[in-house]
């Protein structure tokens, strides 16, 4: 039986570190958002020569950087929320209403992978493509 409990313990600190890595990539996106946006206010105001290019690349990255950093965000429990009913309930409601909660998110997060699934492989097959500054898909 502590054979099991040592493995569930090392997988949950691998799981844990796995987390790390991105959560640093998603912070350096976010940089690199900070300065192509203030390369462009400078370009545009400053020499009146917008590049175009920015909204496309930011745009990416900050999805980049939202979806690396969410299960580090997740793990510390460091995420938004309005506690201002909870904090008012004994722990242990707390604690059922956070399995409760993180359940319901699990399900609306596997519909929405379902229903963007479904819109990118129909996108796929029509052959549609977006007419973008950098030519992407």
């Amino acid at each position: 039986m502590s054979n099991v409990k040592g493995n569930l313990l090392r997988l949950m600190t691998f799981i844990e570190r796995l987390s790390e890595p991105p959560a640093v990539l998603g912070g350096i996106a976010c940089v690199i958002m900070m300065v192509i946006i203030c390369y462009e206010v400078i370009m545009r105001y400053g020499f009146n020569s917008p590049s175009g290019f920015e909204v496309e690349i930011v745009s990416y990255m900050l999805l980049f950087s939202v979806f690396l950093a969410t299960a580090y965000t997740l793990r510390t429990d460091h995420h938004v929320r309005v506690d201002l009913f909870i904090s008012r309930l004994s722990k242990r409601t707390q604690v059922k209403l956070s399995i409760v909660t993180n359940i319901l998110s699990l399900i609306y997060c596997a519909f929405l992978t379902q229903i963007t699934f479904g819109l990118v492989l129909f996108a796929y097959r029509m052959r549609t493509q977006a007419d973008t500054a950098l030519g992407t898909l």
